[in-house]
C-alpha cells in the first residue's frame, strides 16, 4: 500500500493526462506521446504539453519524458495513463520503493536504547564532572 499524499495527487491529476499517438519502436516497446493540460498564471490560462513514455512490456519498464520517478522516486501520472493504456491493472513492485509501503518493516525501529539508573558507566561519570 501507498503512504504518500503526492502519489495521491498523482492520481488525481490523470484527468489531464489524455493518449497521443502510439508508435512500436521494437516488438516489445512502445512510445507513447501523451498530452498534458495544465493551468498556467495569473489569470489563469490552459497550456498543452506532450511528454513521451516509452514502455518495455517485456521487463514492464516505463520511463517518461518528465523523470519524475528518478528525481522523486514517485510514478508520475504519464507513466500511470500508459500503463492503463496497454492494460497493465496493477503497479510494478520496482516503482513502489520501500520508503513508501506501509508494510515494510523500518531498521531504526529495531534500535534499543538504554536508561541508565544510579548505576551509570565510568564514561558518563566522566561527562559529568566536566
Amino acid at each position: 500500500m501507498l503512504n504518500s499524499r503526492k502519489s495521491k495527487t498523482e492520481c488525481l491529476a490523470l484527468i489531464y493526462v489524455l493518449p497521443g499517438t502510439e508508435v512500436q519502436l521494437s516488438e516489445t516497446v512502445t512510445e507513447y506521446t501523451l498530452i498534458e493540460r495544465i493551468q498556467v498564471g495569473d489569470p489563469i490560462r490552459h497550456v498543452t504539453r506532450g511528454l513521451k513514455v516509452t514502455v518495455d512490456m517485456e521487463k514492464l519498464e516505463f520511463t517518461c519524458s518528465c523523470r519524475m520517478f528518478e528525481h522523486k522516486g514517485i510514478l508520475c501520472r504519464h507513466c500511470i495513463r500508459a500503463m492503463e493504456m496497454t492494460n497493465i491493472a496493477t503497479v510494478p513492485d520496482k516503482y513502489v520503493l520501500n520508503r513508501w509501503r506501509k508494510d515494510v518493516k523500518r531498521k531504526h525501529l529495531d534500535v534499543k536504547v538504554a536508561f541508565h539508573g544510579s548505576d551509570k558507566i565510568e564514561d558518563e561519570l566522566r561527562y559529568g564532572r566536566l
